[in-house]
């Protein structure tokens, strides 16, 4: 590569007081599309972050060649209580224009609008490029969907063409025609990108991988059938010479202790000839000093043999990333039959749906779907009880639990421990620790804030909060929980979920997911009515 557009050269990362999160990573990047992949918790968002210049490397140097636009893994978290034209940063514009039309516009409002007269028209026409409802300008963003908000953030990045992209996880809240949209419009940029994702269907176009482990980063070519093959020869090499160095080590340091004890036989044999008087003092003290001195090299040449076995032993381990077991041991809820939500006659706010009747009975999966902005997020919103319905009834039973696209359950300042204590008390510090251990958040990372913990690693602590603590949901009501999560936790919320005996409604946008699950019902939203 003659001309990257993005470079890096020994980068190191660490938060003040813990070891490095990656170190010594470099690569060189051109005008071509790049996947990152790594576990939960890996590091690929603060790498991302680094490249992008917003944060600063421990050590290392990044070169930016060109323009780079970077869109955060939770830009679609914005706040609430904006409009589509605030988050955009055009509000003054867009009202001044309006004064001006109306005819109450003053000298100020020409200079504000400066060169920008077309401002809503040509908005307009990126909507339609970002499948946005064309009239969201004064709109609040609350009112969008989570899918929505995900383009509106890739709207605002603006790149230009010659643009470098760094996307973290952009398909996240997307429905999957709006995903076949991502994978279009994201190849067809001819700046090049590196994103991280974990979107299989999205994965399957790239020709170039990189993984994130251990602290380290891998480069795969191919495509992501040969990064596989690739990862799991990897892996069997490393295992295999890591067994081999250990198997070496111990019959190094058995023949080293049956050398000593062979060579403490002959001192003692020498020490008692000496004390029947049968040798001189002199010669008694030469045989003593060297016997300490085979005795010496015996160690040292054991020690050398052993610290090269070491040595490859820890290069091979290093290849290896430490793969904890991870758990979900659920609680039973304690609703196991009748109904638990009937919904009669329910129209929804913000959207136009058809009239929903809903009877969900304990036990039951339920599968909603429909493109973004049907109202999938709002009908769980009032199957939770947080939103009243224009019209209808809506009639709940037992514990109900939301686990929403943002996660908002969670308190980002406290911890994983203080908000496990907080929103499911009635256990002993222990158990709690206990159960975050099994989702790998132990010791000293149970208790960092939500705020500086992965995606995914924030999901899997909401979850263990709704299911595993001293009370189940009896209906867990879960908006796209997939989101954020790699591909080996991916596989575990499947089987988690297949496992958990309380009721689900969830939202979700993989086939894959809904296949392991195994739902018993699927409610579209796809179709509109207006409400009486």
């Amino acid at each position: 590569m003659s001309n990257p557009v993005l470079s890096a050269q020994g980068l190191s990362f660490a938060f003040p007081g813990h070891p490095p999160i990656f170190a010594n990573v470099s690569l060189h990047l051109d005008a071509a599309h790049y996947a990152l992949l790594g576990r939960n918790g890996a590091g690929k968002s603060l790498i991302l972050s680094v490249l992008a210049g917003v944060r600063a490397p421990l050590m290392g140097k990044v070169e930016r060649h060109k323009a780079v636009c970077w869109l955060p893994q939770l830009a679609a978290d914005v706040p609430s209580g904006i409009t589509v034209a605030q988050y955009l940063e055009i509000d003054k514009v867009v009202a001044a224009l309006e004064r001006l039309d109306a005819g109450q516009g003053s000298a100020g409002d020409v200079e504000t609008v400066g060169e920008q007269w077309l401002l809503r028209e040509s908005l307009t026409k990126r909507f339609v490029e970002f499948s946005l409802p064309t009239d969201c300008l004064q709109r609040h963003l609350t009112t969008l969907s989570g899918g929505q908000r995900s383009r509106l953030a890739l709207l605002r990045l603006a790149p230009s063409a010659n643009s470098f992209l760094l996307l973290d996880e952009p398909s996240n809240h997307l429905d999957q025609a709006s995903r076949r949209w991502l994978r279009d419009w994201l190849f067809a940029h001819p700046g090049g990108s590196l994103c991280i994702t974990h979107d299989q269907d999205l994965l399957r176009q790239y020709q170039h991988i990189f993984e994130l482990r251990g602290g380290s980063l891998f480069s795969y070519g191919g495509g992501l059938t040969d990064y596989e093959a690739q990862r799991e020869n990897e892996i069997a090499s490393a295992q295999a010479e890591l067994k081999h160095a250990r198997l070496t080590m111990r019959k190094e340091q058995d023949q080293c202790q049956r050398e000593k004890e062979r060579q403490a036989r002959r001192s003692s044999q020498g020490s008692a000839r000496a004390a029947q008087g049968g040798i001189p003092k002199i010669l008694l003290g030469a045989m003593k000093a060297r016997s300490e001195g085979t005795t010496g090299k015996i160690h040292d040449k054991h020690r050398d043999a052993l610290l090269h076995e070491q040595e490859r032993a820890s290069n091979a381990a290093a290849r290896l990333e430490r793969i904890d077991p991870m758990d979900f041991s659920l609680t039973k809820p304690s609703i196991r039959s009748g109904t638990v939500a009937q919904l009669t006659g329910v129209f929804l706010p913000y959207v136009q749906n058809k009239a929903i009747r809903m009877q969900i009975r304990a036990g039951q999966r339920w599968r909603i779907f429909g493109p973004n902005g049907s109202g999938k997020s709002l009908l769980l919103r009032v199957l939770a009880g947080k939103l009243k319905p224009v019209v209808g009834q809506c009639q709940l039973k037992g514990h109900i639990a939301l686990l929403d696209q943002h996660l908002s359950l969670l308190d980002n300042e406290r911890s994983a421990l203080e908000n496990f204590q907080s929103l499911n008390s009635g256990w002993a510090e222990q158990s709690y620790r206990d159960k975050l251990a099994q989702i790998r958040l132990r010791r000293e990372k149970a208790l960092l804030p939500v705020a500086s913990l992965s995606g995914g690693e924030r999901l899997k602590v909401a979850l263990a909060i709704l299911t595993m603590g001293p009370q189940a949901a009896d209906l867990l009501l879960l908006d796209e929980p997939d989101n954020h999560l790699d591909l080996e936790s991916q596989n575990l919320l499947a089987d988690t979920l297949r496992a958990f005996a309380g009721t689900i409604v969830m939202v979700t946008h993989s086939d894959t997911l809904a296949e392991t699950i195994g739902f018993d019902e699927v409610f579209s939203l796809d179709r509109a009515e207006a409400p009486p």
